[in-house]
């Protein structure tokens, strides 16, 4: 996995700061991002996952990355969870039709 500095920088900076970094993994974009007047890190992730604006600590780079990671699989693991409800209740349903049309 190798993180992007997608930070807008201006012909004018002096000296350049990265305050956006970009990863993508199939159709996930997942972004770290500074938010204006605000400290530390923040987390967006782009089709697929509803994460927006994250906050992710006012901690390093690196930590925040690893950060970004651990919630990302925690979300794909709920949806995950949610998935397996979903056919579990589909199968119910399709039962207690087939009990509702038999009596």
């Amino acid at each position: 996995m190798k993180w992007k500095d997608t930070t807008s920088y201006s012909r004018n900076d002096i000296e350049r700061i990265p305050k956006v970094f970009e990863l993508k993994i199939n159709n996930l974009r997942i972004v770290i991002h500074r938010i204006i007047h605000s400290e530390g890190w923040f987390l967006s992730v782009y089709h697929k996952l509803p994460i927006r604006d994250r906050f992710l600590g006012d901690i390093d780079i690196e930590d925040a990355k690893q950060e970004a990671i651990k919630i990302i699989i925690a979300e794909i693991s709920e949806l995950e969870k949610t998935k397996v409800f979903l056919r579990e209740f589909e199968r119910w349903m399709a039962n207690e039709t087939n009990i509702s049309q038999k009596s």
